[in-house]
């Protein structure tokens, strides 16, 4: 499994997940490690079509970026799984939306939904979107 970690610029939520993706043995990409001068949009879109899934953490109230909002609807275009987590209590917007995306309060329910994704069998190829 291969999961494409974006939004929030906050990185107390992204070390809580990396530890969790090293003892699960999950290999993942985080754009927040590559500042936009060294790697284009065009690059990182790339890299998420190799990956099964993306996060997107919203942990506290920031404006949405660009960046973010392309990798999301890409993402959703190539039909691949699409996890928020968003703590903020408002109404929900179009990233809730988006086919194939599940919604989670907090990180230790993505946590748990990700348990059970990798001790359960692989299932159908999704449509594309």
């Amino acid at each position: 499994m291969r999961i494409f970690l974006t939004g929030s610029q906050d990185t107390e939520w992204r070390w809580n997940l990396e530890d969790f993706f090293r003892e699960s043995a999950i290999d993942y990409f985080d754009s927040a490690e590559y500042p936009p001068e060294f790697s284009s949009v065009f690059k990182r879109l790339k890299i998420l079509e190799g990956c099964d899934s993306v996060i997107a953490c919203f942990s506290r109230y920031e404006p949405r970026h660009l960046q973010t909002v392309l990798e999301l609807s890409y993402a959703s275009k190539l039909a691949k799984n699409i996890l928020v987590v968003d703590r903020l209590r408002r109404r929900q917007s179009w990233i809730h939306a988006l086919p194939y995306s599940l919604n989670f309060p907090t990180l230790d329910g993505l946590k748990e939904h990700l348990t059970r994704v990798i001790s359960s069998p692989k299932k159908a190829t999704l449509l594309w979107g």
